[in-house]
């Protein structure tokens, strides 16, 4: 059982795996069940023997593995956590097809999933799907995704598919016995006084798009109809809770094959009754590029009786942005530290663009953080927007079959394909199924019409057999969600021989001494050519350098490039970490990695330059690097500085030691690095405040600083400011002061009256005209009104107004005076 996978150059992990507690009346304690030290290079899998594992306790639910990683050579630590969680079975299985509504007459078209407990697609697997006593077998697709169409006359009100593993017998797993691999799936069923309907085959992947451009959509819609051969259908898309387009057009209601594989059906599908047709047409959408990254589609129609027959859906539209943006290098391969590269921003005509290149150890930390910029996270925002369909909905069975609205079941109607009604009674109470209402509902639209829209008949539930779930899938013995952690942010080796495609470079001349952490930041505006080119020197750093162009459009919006990455490789080259900080005289040691990535071992010598900032044990060190491995040449120093100490590390490659067997035909190929060591003063650091009042006489004065004793020679600093402004050090963030009033009478006031006195505060000194001063009198007249609303009839105020057995004497005072105060900047 693979539990976790590493990324290194090498590394020697320790690992753990423990049963995690859970707040549970009988959880077992954290107990350590393994310890593995192991060394590797890379990427690496670790096997676990489950043998060792007891779980002979129902409320374990979870494994959890830790992994502390040294890196050899250098001694750099770090550590990794992963948790396992167990499940019950060993397939589950979703329903990820978009409709969810079984209509008169029309098949139901289900796409199912089965999945490993790590919620990947299981392939190839035989699974039985049945409804009642229909039964029958389907295989998988390579996601695992198999379909299954439920014929009319299967379809009852709290009908389910139910869907098993085929011939599960051995119910052993790795860790003790499993429950049964079975999925139920419940049908909404729709209900027609006329068993006519209509509805939309949505597609389960999103809709393509193209970033500023419109998106071509075409949906099959399935209908039936009774005694009608023609329709007036009206459409509706509504994005981002807005309608985007309004449409209608008459519709031959005539007989036509279904879109579907027979294959997939349960059962053959049934004809249909004299005066009924069953047939599909086909709605194209040109949809403009605002519509992402969904779409609610409603199709509707009335009949002659004025009964609304409607289908509504929701299509996922790929994450697109108004404005075009690209950002591209050149040349596109990998470059040397120090090279010139071409840099291209694409845009949309007349954009301004913000372009951030970042190196790739920045652009994981930021990864998911807030502020983050993706075209995903944009997307969020907008969804975050969008109503919930359940809030304030329009559907209230309740409140609808208690009412005097609902109709009485039409015995007369028979429905299409014999659905099975339960005992109807004329004391309403709750229904089993949904109507037109749900389509409007669904595509998030509030409806007012003297049409028949709800038709739904209310039934009295027979509790001797009520299934207590009302729909969607429920699970016999629901799997615990998760599995296998994935190694997210990986780096894959690249296998497509990139690294022997530099050209060995000549010995460098010049020291690699530019290591920052973001090469550009900078704005650049997009004429009419749609485009901009410039070039940049490659800082030093081997990495990989990740950009991105944020762009805006006046007419169209917001773009943003996809990341676009340039990797800097040399395959000779030195690396050393630094700590953040040491102190003066101490003594530090510095571990040098020497990189080879050529197809030979290689003898190098590596050697720190003196220098009079610090002292070192030893000036150079050899050391012999296998090919494409590293070795680490380790240098003690001593800062006899405070201040960034320069340290130049050199690296060449020299005749062959003995012992190294490098062969002959050596390489010629050196590398120098120039780091800064921040050194800090020994001691601890202390500051003494002066305060010295001058009068404006235009004389000079002259005060002495006295320093205390032990101070660290040289570590002495003085700074001086002045203000003419007695209270200006104080009230450095005095807009901090300025708040908006809210809550009670009381709460309200002691939000109020601090913008009192921050304004008077700033007319007194001349800055009246200040952004806070607008700001702190807009929250004064809101708090003055707000104060209002708490004044009792008889005049007074108390922290509740009218609510209240009687006024606040302390309250209206303090009101009274607060108002009087702020009378002259509020009218």
């Amino acid at each position: 059982m693979t539990l976790l996978s590493f990324l290194s150059r090498l590394f020697i992990p320790r690992l753990a795996l423990a049963l995690p507690p859970f707040p549970l009346p009988l959880e077992r304690p954290f107990r350590e069940l393994l310890l593995r030290p192991q060394t590797f290079s890379g990427c690496t899998d670790v096997e676990v023997d489950t043998s060792l594992i007891d779980t002979g306790s129902h409320y374990v639910h979870g494994l959890a593995l830790t992994a502390d990683i040294t890196e050899e050579g250098t001694g750099h630590m770090a550590s990794g956590a992963a948790t396992l969680k167990l499940a019950s079975q060993r397939l589950s299985f979703a329903w990820i097809s978009r409709g969810k509504d079984a209509k008169p007459g029309l098949p139901l078209e289900m796409q199912i999933q089965a999945r490993f407990p790590d919620q990947s697609g299981a392939p190839d697997v035989e699974v039985t799907a049945c409804v009642e006593t229909a039964c029958k077998d389907f295989v998988t697709d390579e996601h695992g995704v198999f379909t299954v169409i439920v014929p009319p006359h299967l379809v009852k009100p709290r009908g389910k598919l139910k869907v098993t593993l085929t011939n599960e017998d051995d119910q052993q797993g790795h860790l003790g016995n499993l429950h049964p691999s079975v999925g139920y799936f419940y049908f909404d069923v729709y209900y027609s006084e006329s068993n006519s309907s209509l509805s939309l085959v949505i597609p389960t992947d999103a809709v393509d798009c193209t970033p500023g451009g419109d998106i071509s959509l075409s949906l099959p819609v399935l209908f039936v109809a009774n005694n009608i051969n023609q329709a007036l259908m009206r459409l509706q898309v509504i994005s981002r809770s807005q309608v985007i387009l309004v449409d209608s057009f008459v519709q031959d209601l005539v007989a036509s094959d279904l879109p579907l594989d027979e294959d997939a059906l349960l059962e053959p599908m049934a004809d249909l009754e004299d005066g009924f047709v069953r047939g599909s047409f086909s709605v194209q959408l040109e949809l403009p590029y605002y519509a992402s990254p969904s779409v609610n589609v409603l199709v509707w129609y009335s009949t002659a009786a004025g009964e609304v027959i409607a289908g509504s859906g929701t299509v996922e539209v790929g994450a697109c942005l108004p404005t075009v943006a690209s950002l591209a290098w050149a040349p596109a391969g990998p470059a040397a530290p120090k090279d010139n590269v071409q840099i291209t921003i694409t845009a949309s005509p007349n954009s301004i663009c913000s372009l951030g290149v970042v190196d790739r150890s920045v652009e994981i930390l930021s990864r998911g953080k807030t502020g983050s910029l993706s075209t995903a996270a944009v997307f969020q925002l907008l969804t975050a927007t969008e109503p919930y369909k359940w809030l304030g909905s329009q559907i209230d069975n309740y409140g609808y079959c208690s009412g005097d609205t609902s109709p009485p079941f039409n015995e007369d109607v028979v429905e299409i394909g014999e659905i099975a009604k339960r005992s109807y009674y004329w004391m309403p109470y709750t229904t089993s199924y949904i109507d037109a209402l749900s389509a409007f509902n669904d595509a998030t639209l509030l409806v007012v019409s003297d049409l028949t829209i709800e038709t739904r008949p209310c039934e009295v539930p027979d509790f001797g057999g009520f299934d207590m779930y009302g729909g969607g899938a429920v699970y016999a013995a629901g799997p615990l969600p998760g599995g296998i952690p994935d190694a997210d942010g990986a780096i894959e080796e690249d296998d497509s021989g990139a690294g022997d495609e530099i050209k060995e470079a000549e010995e460098q001349q010049e020291p690699r001494a530019y290591f920052p952490e973001t090469w550009l930041w900078d704005i650049y505006e997009i004429g009419d050519a749609g485009s901009t080119s410039f070039s940049a020197r490659v800082p030093d750093t081997v990495t990989e350098w990740v950009g991105e162009a944020v762009c805006v459009n006046p007419e169209l919006g917001l773009g943003l490039s996809p990341p676009t990455t340039l990797t800097v490789f040399t395959p000779f080259f030195l690396d050393l970490t630094t700590p953040p900080s040491v102190r003066r005289q101490e003594r530090v040691p510095l571990r040098v990695s020497v990189f080879n990535y050529l197809d030979q071992t290689l003898p190098v010598s590596v050697s720190l330059s003196p220098n009079a900032t610090f002292t070192a044990e030893e000036y150079a060190h050899s050391v012999c690097v296998p090919a494409h491995s590293m070795r680490v040449a380790e240098f003690v120093v001593v800062p006899q500085e405070a201040g960034d100490v320069g340290l130049t590390f050199s690296a060449s490659v020299t005749s062959a030691d003995e012992g190294c067997d490098a062969g002959d035909d050596l390489p010629t190929k050196s590398d120098v690095m120039i780091k800064p060591l921040k050194v800090v003063f020994e001691g601890v650091q202390r500051e003494i405040v002066h305060g010295v009042f001058l009068c404006g006489d235009g004389e000079n004065e002259t005060w002495s600083l006295a320093t205390p004793s032990g101070i660290v020679e040289g570590s002495e600093r003085v700074f001086v400011s002045a203000s003419a402004d007695l209270l200006g050090p104080s009230i450095e963030n005095l807009g901090n002061l300025v708040r908006m009033p809210y809550g009670c009478g009381e709460q309200n006031m002691i939000n109020f009256v601090p913008n009192i006195y921050v304004v008077k505060y700033l007319d007194s000194i001349g800055q009246g005209d200040s952004d806070i001063v607008d700001q702190a009198t807009s929250f004064m007249i809101t708090g003055y009104q707000r104060e209002l609303t708490y004044r009792r009839s008889d005049g007074s105020y108390s922290a509740f107004g009218d609510s209240d057995s009687e006024g606040s004497t302390w309250l209206t005072a303090f009101v009274l005076r607060s108002f009087a105060e702020a009378s002259q900047y509020i009218t």
